[in-house]
């Protein structure tokens, strides 16, 4: 009977029957004492490290112990500080508000203003009304549009 068929009529896939399972290797007990070992050494080398220099971080940390040599990721350092607590939080920066006096002109010419403003020309396309405004007075001291082609202006500086 072909293995297909075999199948079919038994219920079971037809990959179970090319299965074979692995030989169990009786040497795991000596690797994972080896593995603890040096997880051991390791995290004494991180908590050292740690305690001599107490503001750096998991990824400094990381780096340093690539430096002396040890192999490991920076996962892995994280995993260790945290069973030790020896990770910190991250510092949240919060944003300053800052109060800014309000400044009141008492007569012309103390506080200007400037002012840009896009206008639609059509088929000249978008334009542009610079403004310099007089806050006492709320008067336009000057004012310059410019186009694609061509500038307009009311100051005799352009």
């Amino acid at each position: 009977m072909s293995v297909s068929r075999a199948s079919k009529l038994s219920g079971y896939p037809r990959s179970s029957h090319y299965y074979k399972p692995m030989q169990r290797d009786t040497s795991t007990s000596e690797g994972t004492k080896e593995i603890v070992r040096r997880e051991a050494m390791m995290i004494e080398t991180i908590e050292s490290e740690a305690l001599s220099h107490p503001s750096y971080g998991v990824r400094r940390i990381a780096a340093m112990l690539r430096r002396s040599g040890i192999t490991v990721s920076r996962k892995r350092v994280y995993r260790l500080m945290k069973l030790t607590n020896l990770v910190k939080k991250r510092r949240v920066r919060k944003h300053l508000v800052r109060r800014r006096e309000l400044v009141v002109p008492k007569g012309p010419n103390e506080l200007w203003e400037e002012d840009i403003t896009y206008i639609w020309c059509g088929v000249d396309g978008w334009s542009y009304l610079f403004n310099i405004l007089d806050c006492f007075t709320n008067a336009s001291l000057s004012h310059n549009l410019i186009t694609k082609y061509i500038l307009y202006s009311n100051s005799e500086s352009t």
